[in-house]
């Protein structure tokens, strides 16, 4: 296979290098990135529509390359507005109502325009790092995200988001439990990807839901319906996939306040996500992990593995 293009952030490997690409600001994923500075610049506009279909409105939304998630609480509107004309049943190319057109012009209004840099290097090679897991759920989203914490500092890696299916209804501690294993799912994928080349030593996993929490400390052995059971046993499957693997893995609890993943829920306008502390996480996390158990209440999950069986009655 040809290389067809190569650069590089690094000055003098450009230079060795005789043919090489010329733009400085290649895209990478759908994203710019800014080789001199060594960023990555995150751009969301979308395009005026003259006639708003439920097709049009789909194609708007696929063209939004979003592959690690942080435009997640940026784009939440958006895919509510999108589900909400499928469970209106809508056809796909019969123009939508007035007030339907109002109101997708005011959300695209709040979306188009976004623009942040972020950095590229996150962490050498040598030394210890964790992982910051949040995780939370509304009537419409269940979303995580996950942050490489180093020493002091902390930065946004990926993000995962899910809207619950219009044919089932679940409470909320029930879909706060699946957004809890929507994030672990998430950190599983962080973390095998990341401990090859960066030194993991630890994981913690947050939920602002007590309920959901206390779901953790039943024993494996206990009833608990097949829904919650069944969360529960994939919750502990990954826990000890990282476990094995000389990981420690811990659940806490986070006021919603503090919950990054919270915006995620319920959405932020292009002006309110620039400085959100959805890039960097909460204040807390920025102190010594120590701190965190000294001032909050954390708990291991049992190894033990419970594992559920369908039980079919015949006449």
């Amino acid at each position: 296979m040809n290389l067809r293009e190569f650069t590089s952030n690094n000055t003098k490997l450009r230079e060795e290098i005789a043919d090489q690409a010329s733009d400085l600001h290649p895209k990478v994923l759908g994203l710019i990135w800014d080789i001199t500075r060594d960023i990555i610049h995150i751009s969301t506009k979308i395009p005026s529509m003259s006639s708003i279909t439920k097709r049009t409105v789909t194609s708007a939304i696929s063209a939004i390359y979003d592959p690690l998630g942080w435009r997640i609480p940026l784009l939440h509107k958006i895919k509510i507005f999108l589900q909400d004309l499928w469970k209106n049943q809508y056809d796909w190319d019969v123009r939508l109502r007035d007030t339907k057109v109002e109101e997708w012009k005011g959300i695209t209004a709040q979306i188009s325009g976004f623009e942040k840099d972020l950095p590229c290097f996150l962490q050498e090679k040598k030394g210890e790092v964790i992982l910051v897991t949040f995780a939370d759920a509304s009537t419409n989203t269940m979303a995580a995200c996950t942050y490489l914490h180093s020493n002091t500092s902390a930065q946004l890696l990926m993000a995962k988001s899910k809207l619950p299916s219009l044919q089932c209804h679940y409470t909320i501690p029930k879909l706060e439990l699946n957004g809890l294993a929507l994030a672990m799912r998430l950190t599983n994928s962080v973390f095998s990807q990341l401990k090859p080349v960066i030194n993991i030593k630890g994981v913690y996993v947050f939920s602002d839901s007590e309920i959901v929490l206390s779901w953790l400390k039943i024993k494996p052995e206990k009833e608990v319906g097949q829904f919650v059971s069944n969360r529960l046993i994939e919750i502990r499957n990954i826990t000890n996939q990282m476990t094995e693997q000389g990981c420690f893995v811990r659940f806490g609890y986070v006021s919603s306040q503090d919950n990054p993943a919270d915006c995620a829920t319920r959405g932020l306008n292009k002006d309110e996500l620039v400085l959100h502390f959805w890039w960097t996480g909460p204040n807390f996390i920025y102190f010594s992990s120590r701190k965190w158990l000294n001032q909050g209440k954390f708990l291991r999950l049992m190894k033990t593995i419970k594992l559920i069986g369908m039980r079919m009655k015949t006449q």
